[in-house]
């Protein structure tokens, strides 16, 4: 056995996972996105899992648009939320994604649909995250979502699920970038402030964005 190529293994069916079945729900949440800005909506970032949510605001060649939830009462008529539960069964995902399309906000919810077809909501509404989604894609994390076998243990080990948020999340918003920069209309992007010239390429990043509000 060869745990770290057995793990490599796992990530890679994740991602021919996502490349052969999750490309066109990427597409249509990347257009609510960009509808949401046409709209001067925000884009929010809720919980995704074990703190993935963080690597998609104010990073590095990313949107200037996302920006992390720190109250759902914030969201509003054309925002867009991102959230995400690998299970789909957790009250607190399940209350924020319901709390948001009451607002009149739209939901992109993150989860693995072959786990949360082999649990109980734990929601009193009986709903996952999966059913209250305005569009709902699937991590391909396995039941449990721990995908490698190690001798001298029970169970599998080693989550897959971050790796597969992570790179949904990038997905999503580079094919909002190419969406928006095809039709003339590019959305404020960010690059590493520790590049030469780094700090003056942010400031003017940020200071477009505050005006266009994309």
């Amino acid at each position: 056995m060869n745990t770290p190529n057995n793990y490599l293994n796992a990530v890679r069916q994740i991602l021919q996972h996502l490349e052969q079945t999750q490309l066109p729900a990427i597409d249509r949440a990347a257009d609510l996105v960009i509808d949401a800005l046409a709209h001067k909506g925000s884009i929010y970032c809720g919980e995704i899992g074990h703190g993935i949510q963080g690597d998609f605001v104010n990073r590095a060649g990313g949107l200037a648009a996302t920006k992390a939830l720190k109250d759902s009462s914030a969201l509003k008529p054309h925002d867009v939320l991102v959230i995400g539960s690998v299970s789909g069964r957790n009250v607190a995902p399940i209350d924020i994604a319901l709390a948001a399309r009451q607002r009149g906000a739209k939901v992109i919810g993150l989860t693995s649909l072959a786990y949360t077809a082999k649990v109980s909501s734990l929601h009193p509404s009986g709903k996952k995250l999966s059913d209250v989604a305005d569009v709902v894609i699937d991590s391909g994390a396995p039941y449990g979502d721990a995908a490698v076998d190690i001798p001298g243990f029970e169970h599998k080990l080693l989550p897959v699920s971050g790796v597969a948020c992570a790179v949904i999340g990038h997905l999503l918003w580079g094919r909002v970038m190419e969406k928006m920069a095809a039709a003339d209309n590019p959305p404020t992007v960010f690059q590493s402030i520790n590049r030469e010239g780094g700090q003056d390429f942010y400031k003017k990043a940020l200071a477009q964005f505050e005006q266009r509000g994309y």
